[in-house]
């Protein structure tokens, strides 16, 4: 695991260090191109960070699996991430930068929009 994120002792996020305009789009589209990692980012669109267990629950797979496609998200650039108690509940997350408004994600070069999303605090 990188050293650069840390848990965070005022509970808020981290900043997302990289900006839109350094993503490489053939990277990203590659990262997006498989069925758990999909339904994951549509998960995540909302807002929400969520922990590795969280995501497995909900678009269905087993926590060891999520987890390495999240880290291929994370590599990408389509997530960020922060540490939990243990592997399994690290915390990921799409930057405020690109999820500026629910259910729609914007790298800058691709707007994704998930018309079911169900914005934070309301569910």
């Amino acid at each position: 695991m990188s050293e650069k994120n840390q848990n965070l002792p005022d509970g808020g996020l981290p900043a997302a260090e990289s900006s839109v305009s350094q993503l490489q789009p053939s990277a990203v589209m590659a990262a997006l191109g498989y069925p758990v990692r999909w339904a994951s980012v549509h998960l995540l669109a909302d807002g929400q960070p969520r922990s590795i267990t969280e995501i497995a629950a909900v678009v269905g797979g087993l926590p060891d699996t999520v987890s390495k496609q999240l880290w291929v998200l994370q590599r990408a650039g389509v997530l960020d991430w922060y540490a939990g108690e243990d592997r399994r509940q690290t915390v990921f997350f799409l930057p405020a930068a690109y999820c500026k408004k629910p259910g729609v994600v914007d790298f800058g070069f691709c707007q994704l929009q998930f018309p079911h999303v169900v914005p934070r605090g309301k569910n």
